[in-house]
């Protein structure tokens, strides 16, 4: 079940930074990094007060697994929504596209700040007695420097604001399909369920390899009328 919140919590933070590439001045950009850097060293404090398995005590509990599902579909239901709402605005004629749409754009989800917190939580726990002040500093220099990436890699890949809105229709299904999951295992839900080994490392290795792929797709997309050219020119030599 913690796998199924790791895969849902990384790809929150990738349709953060995929908001954040959403916009053309690249100081822009950067606020969202910004921000979540800020947050993560802000909630420290708290943090540090919140047991080790603390995330694996909610698990535990049906009632709250099946309170999260809920609220995790809602989010990526109305995340597929706003997109679909904005592309359509998007194919408007000039005159008639709608400039307060833009709030839907910029507004980040809920499910990140979560992503955020689950994850300071789990590096705390790999720096035992460094002092929690360096290790939240660090964790922050982690996170700036991840969604910074991520989002000029996403900026540089997709240059159509049509693409990045159906790569976050994309994203919100992901998101939706793995709730789906968990609702459906609810059913036959156990404490044991929610106690099972968690490897956060193979998880990250699925994720950069799924955005690797999708990077590669993406790439192909963009150069599709040179690749065309290249193999044409080699079946006419063949020919």
């Amino acid at each position: 079940m913690e796998n199924y919140l790791q895969f849902i919590f990384l790809l929150a933070i990738t349709k953060y930074s995929l908001k954040a590439s959403m916009n053309t001045r690249w100081w822009v950009t950067l606020l969202y990094p910004l921000a979540a850097a800020v947050l993560a060293y802000l909630i420290y404090p708290w943090m540090i007060q919140q047991r080790g398995d603390s995330f694996t005590a909610i698990l535990a509990d049906k009632g709250l697994v099946a309170d999260c599902a809920v609220l995790i579909t809602i989010e990526a239901i109305l995340g597929i929504l706003s997109s679909v709402y904005i592309l359509d605005n998007y194919f408007q004629p000039k005159e008639k596209r709608k400039r307060s749409i833009f709030v839907l754009k910029v507004v980040p989800g809920l499910l990140v700040f979560i992503g955020i917190a689950y994850f300071e939580l789990a590096f705390f726990k790999q720096f035992v007695g460094v002092p929690f002040g360096k290790v939240a500093l660090l964790y922050s220099g982690v996170i700036f420097a991840s969604v910074t990436a991520l989002s000029f890699l996403l900026k540089w890949l997709m240059h159509g604001e049509s693409l990045k809105l159906e790569a976050k229709i994309t994203l919100n299904l992901l998101i939706l399909v793995i709730a789906l999951f968990v609702h459906a295992s609810l059913t036959q839900y156990s404490v044991s369920n929610s106690q099972t080994d968690v490897g956060l490392v193979p998880t990250l290795v699925a994720v950069a390899f799924f955005i690797l792929m999708c990077g590669i797709g993406l790439w192909s997309y963009a150069k599709r009328d040179r690749l065309k050219a290249i193999f044409s020119k080699k079946q006419n030599k063949s020919l």
